[in-house]
């Protein structure tokens, strides 16, 4: 096919100026901005029918606010659906989050020097599951999973604890897996969508309760996984950081002793799948109201302890050195930074 410039000169007559200007001598915003109207006033005349054009776009959004990214994102779109074919590089996470995955090809450079295209095929929906973006795996360099809520929000406050970075400024994607039963399902989701685009194996961290080893299977294992706990995160702290969190949060309502908290922490079944009632987050509930009612005090008016989002503070409130965080959880960052 054959590649020519259907417009040569474009002349300017500007209200505060003598005469007609080209664009040539305008600034690189003014030409994006007529650029941007000549291609919308194309899309709004655009007719239906087989690809007859190939436009080619070299990082169209330079010098557009994200808005206007998005706006013309949809006219290249709407543009796209006549018979015009777009091409467009870019680096814009808007860009690449509007469009279909199916869509997207990433583009590098091979050992002999020829460019390399990989892409993928799997459904957005899959995205909407693990609330994640297309640009995430552009993106971000590695990928960290964990169980539920608590972690969520835990995890990347003890990881730029002990690393001095955040989980973002260290282009680590933290990804929720919404509890140990949904394992499974985000494990193969995500390891066949990274397969389009980059080896999974080197990328993906997993970091679970121990109980989750139950759901898993010990044959499923890898050195990817990182399991916390005696059954989960709660009782992967030691009884200092316990003391010093919950001495801290009742104040001079209680005062608790290394005695009361080794009990509570005799009463974990390890290395067995249990109930609630059988885990940290339980234990301690129902030994601080046991402590409250024998001090006297009416039962049901002790003060809660936080559960989910709200934990992950309460929890990390009784850090006060990096060896206080658990040696799994540090095992795990060390991996991951290394």
């Amino acid at each position: 096919f054959d590649v020519s410039e259907k417009i040569s000169d474009i002349m300017l007559k500007k209200s505060n100026s003598d005469g007609q200007i080209h664009l040539e001598n305008q600034g690189e915003g003014l030409k994006r901005q007529i650029w941007f109207s000549l291609i919308k006033a194309k899309a709004s005349d655009q007719s239906e029918g087989p690809n007859k054009f190939i436009w080619a776009f070299d990082e169209p959004e330079t010098h557009l606010y994200p808005a206007a990214q998005r706006d013309f994102f949809d006219i290249l779109k709407q543009l796209s659906s006549g018979n015009v074919q777009s091409i467009i590089s870019t680096h814009s996470t808007v860009f690449i989050d509007k469009s279909q995955l199916k869509l997207i090809h990433s583009t590098r450079q091979g050992d002999d020097g020829y460019t390399l295209l990989d892409t993928c095929h799997n459904v957005d929906s899959i995205f909407e599951t693990l609330n994640i973006r297309n640009s995430d795996f552009l993106f971000y360099d590695k990928f960290l999973v964990v169980e539920g809520e608590t972690e969520e929000f835990l995890i990347p406050k003890l990881y730029e604890y002990y690393s001095g970075v955040s989980l973002i400024d260290a282009n680590i994607q933290l990804i929720k897996a919404k509890g140990k039963s949904n394992w499974t399902q985000t494990k193969d989701m995500l390891e066949r969508l990274m397969s389009g685009f980059r080896k999974p194996d080197d990328r993906i961290y997993y970091l679970f309760d121990a109980d989750a080893i139950h759901s898993i299977g010990v044959d499923a294992k890898t050195d990817k996984m990182y399991f916390v706990g005696q059954q989960d995160i709660e009782d992967s702290f030691s009884d200092d950081v316990w003391l010093r969190i919950l001495n801290d949060y009742y104040e001079d309502q209680m005062i608790f002793d290394i005695d009361w908290m080794k009990s509570c922490r005799d009463k974990i079944v390890e290395g067995e799948r249990c109930p609630k009632n059988k885990k940290m987050d339980q234990i301690l509930r129902s030994s601080i109201r046991a402590k409250w009612i024998e001090e006297g005090h009416e039962a049901g008016t002790e003060k809660r302890i936080p559960k989910k989002a709200a934990s992950a503070d309460f929890l990390f409130s009784g850090i006060t050195s990096k060896d206080d965080i658990p040696q799994s959880i540090r095992t795990c960052f060390d991996k991951i930074i290394h």
